[in-house]
């Protein structure tokens, strides 16, 4: 890489400039011999030199620390008169320095210490080399020195700037952390609130649904009703009108009627004087019959006395006694039927009176049936106005509870939809919290390791507790090692013992347990063990180079694709960064569909299938977008899903996912040239493989898309 070739050079313009050539290294290892057994001796006096300073005696601790870093310091001191100036000295010397800046070790002390060990190491080069060739030595010692010491303040200025920022990078780290913590906290709460609210708006929106359905069939039933009451009113109105003409001609009727009576009552008026007339005559008769009778009487009597000569005249008077007789009998008949007449006539008046009264009642009646008429006739017709209003209002209140019902529903829906919204808002700030503490602690400036580490996958076993181990490793470094998959957190505060394949076995303590497995440190790391694993490390960078220029190529042709997709117009940007993913109907685990899985379906596999046919190491090589969302898998990874199955399609069916876990966001977030991690891979089940991972992003017209995520068995 850039960075390893311009410290390689910078190193070698170090050596050049303190003259430290083939001559001057030649000088340095024949004084190894001289002073190699004096060692001992000086790395005593140093550190009790040290120790004399209570600053320096509460940094570099006691007892068996004192023991490890004498023979740490006797091992470098040896190694720097080997002269072996290679990447294994520097790296070491660099390693000092940072050491020292991390313990808090001020540069004054460091030089007073090292001016103590060259005064030591001339004077024995003093005592034991020839006179002539003390300058010589002398001068190649202290270039050495020299170097050691600017490898040394170097590294341990540029680790101390570092290292503030570093440390002001982990407190902003932290804040931002419990910033986040706080607010999703907040938002949580409110969101929780949100829920209640909608459960309650739901609940009201039933309520209202149900009293609206109740409004509605009353209104309906009203709005009936009221139809029936216009309707009858429009029929009372018509009878109203026929009464009021009805009456109208009853009080025409009563007025003739009268008319007729008091002509009758006149005509009654004249028969009853007409029946006077005849009573009148009837006496005027019956006073002639009494008349005749007497003159017929005294006819009778002149006639007897007249005898023969009277005979006639008896006769006469016989007849006009007999005619008077029948006078006085047909008067007397005609007397009888002239009373009777005056009888009835009287009567006749008496109810000609009594009938025309009646009428007069009748017609008074009857006019103030026909203005009650005219009242009512005016009355139905304000009814009927009325109603009609009623039932056009009714029709629009029945339309309103129709609406108010219709409203009712959606508000339902709407609430039941801002109860799932208020779930998926939830979820997603859980998940914010969540993604931005990977990003935050896989990220340099949230790393709190104090030592590089580095993806190598080594085989262990061991103890840890009372709990017999084995597996494989994620990270390792010089001081600790992450046991990929066992992350068990009861496990943490326990101590044990780890054999670590071609490293052998360590000391160790579980200090923590996470998503990546059980965090180890650890206690006592001899030489022979730290060489081995700087081995272990060497070893992995050199095999990661491939895979990183696998993961590389890949990720170009990607690119390369996309970008040509764009140009032609297979797919519009918009649609290719789109963040929306669909579900998809009944699968387990859940699958999506986004709108540029056809392009990635069409255009991936031309290059990740073929990287899996170069290296049987290689178990995946797939795209992932910004947010961990794989459209397109490997086609083994791609198998229709089996319903109910979970466990299959965990394995089995791993593209249309989102794999937003540690290992996915890391992946998928990361804009550096490359990443590698180790991490276990879920394979359903409670089955999990160690899997380590190289990616590469992907830009699409300077945007960051997605990665290329490889992955390789340990």
């Amino acid at each position: 890489m850039a960075s390893d070739d311009d410290a390689v050079s910078k190193n070698r313009e170090r050596l050049r400039f303190l003259r430290l050539d083939d001559d001057a290294i030649s000088t340095v290892k024949s004084v190894r011999q001289m002073v190699e057994s004096s060692l001992p001796g000086i790395a005593d006096g140093f550190y009790a030199h040290l120790m004399q300073w209570p600053a320096l005696k509460a940094l570099l601790g006691g007892g068996a620390k004192i023991g490890h870093l004498k023979e740490t310091q006797q091992a470098h001191w040896a190694s720097l008169f080997s002269g072996r100036f290679d990447d294994d000295y520097f790296t070491r010397a660099v390693a000092i320095g940072a050491a020292h800046e991390r313990i808090g070790l001020e540069v004054n002390w460091y030089l007073g210490g090292y001016c103590f060990v060259l005064e030591k190491l001339m004077a024995e080069l003093h005592a034991k080399c020839e006179k002539a060739r003390f300058p010589q030595m002398a001068g190649a010692v202290l270039r050495a020195a020299f170097l050691d010491m600017d490898l040394a303040i170097s590294t341990y200025i540029e680790h101390g700037e570092a290292g503030k920022m570093k440390r002001e990078m982990l407190a902003l780290s932290d804040t931002v952390d419990r910033e986040v913590a706080t607010t999703v906290g907040d938002i949580e709460r409110q969101v929780k609130r949100l829920i209640e609210g909608a459960q309650e708006l739901a609940q009201v929106a039933a309520t209202l649904k149900t009293m609206a359905e109740s409004v509605a069939e009353a209104v309906s039933v009203t709005s009936d009703n009221v139809q029936s009451v216009a309707g009858a009113s429009e029929a009372l109105e018509e009878t109203s009108r026929q009464i009021s003409t009805k009456v109208h001609g009853t009080s025409r009727l009563t007025d003739a009627a009268q008319q007729k009576m008091e002509t009758a009552a006149t005509t009654v008026e004249g028969l009853k004087d007409a029946t006077g007339r005849i009573r009148d005559v009837v006496r005027l008769i019956q006073s002639i019959a009494g008349q005749t009778r007497m003159l017929a009487l005294n006819a009778t009597i002149e006639a007897a006395r007249a005898g023969e000569m009277g005979k006639g005249f008896a006769v006469v008077a016989d007849e006009v006694k007999r005619l008077a007789k029948l006078t006085e009998e047909g008067i007397r008949g005609v007397n009888a039927q002239a009373q009777a007449i005056g009888q009835a006539t009287d009567e006749t008046v008496a109810m000609v009176e009594e009938v025309t009264l009646s009428i007069q009642d009748i017609n008074t009646i009857a006019q103030e049936v026909n203005h009650a008429s005219e009242m009512q006739l005016s009355a139905t017709a304000d009814i009927k106005g009325n109603a009609g209003q009623a039932a056009q209002h009714t029709e629009t209140v029945h339309g309103h509870a129709q609406s108010v019902l219709s409203q009712a529903e959606r508000t339902g829906l709407t609430a039941k939809k801002v109860n799932e919204l208020s779930t998926v808002v939830s979820r997603d700030v859980g998940d914010l919290q969540r993604r931005l503490g990977i990003i935050l602690r896989s990220s340099a400036a949230g790393d709190r390791r104090a030592v590089p580490r580095v993806a190598v996958g080594l085989a262990f076993t061991g103890r840890i507790g009372t709990r017999e181990v084995k597996g494989h490793t994620g990270d390792l470094a010089s001081k600790g090692v992450v046991l990929a998959g066992l992350n068990d957190p009861s496990m943490v505060g326990e101590g044990g013992t780890l054999d670590l394949e071609g490293i052998g076995p360590l000391s160790c303590d579980a200090v923590g347990a996470s998503v990546l497995g059980l965090h180890v440190r650890f206690r006592e790391v001899a030489a022979a063990a730290l060489a081995a694993i700087a081995a272990a490390q060497a070893k992995a960078r050199a095999e990661e180079r491939s895979y990183i220029d696998l993961v590389k190529g890949v990720a170009a042709g990607v690119t390369g694709a996309f970008e040509q997709a764009l140009k032609t117009g297979e797919i519009a940007e918009a649609d290719l960064f789109d963040a929306h993913y669909e579900p998809i109907a009944d699968t387990s685990p859940q699958q999506f569909l986004a709108k540029h899985a056809m392009l990635t379906d069409r255009v991936v596999h031309q290059f990740t299938e073929t990287v899996l046919e170069k290296d049987q190491r290689i178990v995946i090589c797939c795209v992932a977008d910004r947010n961990g969302y794989i459209a397109t898998h490997n086609k083994k990874y791609s198998q229709p899903q089996r319903p109910g199955e979970t466990v299959w399609n965990t394995a089995n069916s791993r593209n249309r996912r989102i794999f937003d876990d540690r290992a996915g966001l890391v992946a998928a977030r990361n804009v550096q040239p490359h990443f590698v991690q180790t991490y276990p891979r879920d394979m359903g089940g409670g089955n999990f493989v160690v899997l380590k991972e190289f990616d590469s992003p992907i830009s699409i017209r300077d945007k960051h898309w997605g990665a290329v995520r490889l992955a390789i068995k340990p």
